[in-house]
């Protein structure tokens, strides 16, 4: 006589089920662990790109400041010699790849120097875009990019502001807020003696 009681199911199959049950587990419990969520969250500071933001208010027009910056390489270093000890084109003539080589003055530590390729310009809209490619930020503050983008705003007939912003990557946040510190004051300075020699040229 059969009996009633059903059949356990051959103990093989039980097993991989309880297999697949447990792995399933252990991988919902991975998902779900925090400090896992956590990990994978933050990436190395070398993955992070992170951002830089200035603006410089000027008393003189975005035209006049524009026709000076275009000249920049003869003019900032009469203007801050102990910043910009000269500015040379060292590849290129004026159009996107020219590459120039800027050595700083005596304030920089160890003679420094900025090696930056110009990536577009936009003469309509006063847009000039960088990449540093040697030296300056990449040396000083050990970023492993840094792009530069400078916009000239016409706020009045005779205002104007420099917009600077920068995508960088690398660096550690000691560096980072040096760098934040260093560069706002250079461009501050940079642009308020060009505004100075626009006045005079006037």
């Amino acid at each position: 006589m059969i009996s009633k009681r059903s059949v356990p199911a051959p103990r093989k199959f039980r097993g991989v089920t309880r297999l697949m049950h447990t792995s399933k587990t252990r991988e919902d419990s991975r998902a779900q662990d925090p400090l896992l969520i956590r990990f994978r969250s933050h990436p190395t500071s070398s993955e992070i790109k992170m951002a830089f933001e200035h603006e410089v208010e000027l008393d003189v027009s975005a035209a006049a400041i524009w026709l000076a910056f275009r000249d920049q390489n003869t003019i900032l270093p009469k203007l801050l010699p102990e910043a910009i000890a000269s500015i040379e084109v060292v590849e290129g003539e004026g159009a996107p790849g020219t590459t120039r080589l800027i050595k700083l003055g005596s304030v920089s530590p160890d003679s420094g120097y900025v090696k930056e390729k110009l990536v577009s310009i936009d003469l309509e809209n006063r847009i000039v875009v960088t990449e540093e490619v040697e030296g300056g930020h990449l040396v000083q503050f050990g970023f492993t990019k840094w792009v530069q983008t400078l916009k000239l705003i016409s706020t009045g007939e005779n205002t104007s502001t420099v917009h600077v912003t920068a995508e960088f990557e690398g660096g550690s946040e000691e560096n980072i807020a040096k760098s934040n510190e260093v560069t706002k004051h250079g461009l501050t300075g940079t642009f308020k003696a060009l505004e100075q020699y626009v006045k005079s040229s006037s």
